[in-house]
């Protein structure tokens, strides 16, 4: 059906010229923007190629312990207040203090919220110092908390796990600490980086942007993480060995964030 009002032109070959003209401007736009990604990430490679390297090998040792290690190893290392845990409590509490030093000279309160979050935490990584300080849980975390600690992120409403540690399915996994925090580094490390490098814009309110190169070494340990743990580790296994990766996998998240408050 053709609008009154409208005149179709076509071609020999049976298509519209201006339907080929919006066919190849349409390439030569994403053409652009493929090429200008390109060059924003060669360009980050070169200015930040020692951090990258540094956060890139780091994830790779990480994981790499389930190469290389006895199970009773990996185990211990990923215990709690062992290997993986301290690591990812003190890159936390670096990236806290580094983003309130960027704060310091630059002003801008985005730094400011971020050093808050990342000391918050910090201090939930360790329950707020209850297995130092050997302080014994009081009745409410008893109740209402997976593992019986002073902490909010493993609060039966917020967490993957139930109370019996079966884990949570349907809708309500989306609703936990974890999604959340995935939810948080996918969007502020890579989909708004990205969707601004694209466009070659600068984000508003002076949201101060990581680098794309970040945001794909999130995604990187992320799928480590998943298809090691899904796919490729051996299923007859005591639950510590399967718990450690999700360890790594905070330790790498956190070390990230260290890497880019610097």
């Amino acid at each position: 059906m053709i609008i009154p009002g409208t005149v179709l032109l076509i071609n020999s070959a049976g298509n519209s010229p201006h339907y080929d003209d919006t066919l190849d401007n349409l390439n030569i736009k994403y053409t652009m923007l493929f090429k200008n990604l390109l060059g924003k990430l060669s360009a980050e490679l070169k200015l930040h190629k020692t951090f990258i390297a540094l956060a890139f090998l780091s994830i790779l040792l990480s994981y790499s312990v389930y190469l290389f290690l006895r199970e009773e190893t990996v185990i211990l290392l990923g215990r709690e207040d062992n290997l993986f845990e301290n690591l990812t409590c003190l890159s936390f509490l670096a990236a806290s203090v580094l983003f309130a030093i960027n704060f310091y000279h630059s002003r801008n309160f985005f730094f400011l919220l971020l050093s808050i979050v990342f000391f918050i935490a910090m201090g939930e990584e360790i329950s707020w110092g209850q297995r130092i300080l050997k302080h014994d849980t009081i009745e409410f975390f008893q109740k209402h908390n997976v593992q019986s600690e002073h902490n909010l992120h493993n609060l039966e409403i917020i967490n993957p796990e139930k109370i019996d540690r079966q884990k949570k399915t349907g809708i309500s996994k989306y609703f936990t600490i974890d999604f959340f925090y995935k939810l948080f580094w996918l969007s502020y490390c890579f989909i708004l980086p990205l969707a601004y490098g694209l466009f070659d814009r600068h984000a508003p309110f002076k949201l101060p942007l990581p680098p794309i190169s970040i945001g794909l070494l999130f995604i990187i340990s992320w799928l480590i993480y998943k298809i090691t743990s899904s796919y490729i580790l051996p299923q007859d296994r005591s639950i510590l060995y399967y718990h450690a990766i999700y360890e790594i996998y905070e330790f790498c998240s956190a070390f990230l964030f260290m890497i880019l408050s610097l």
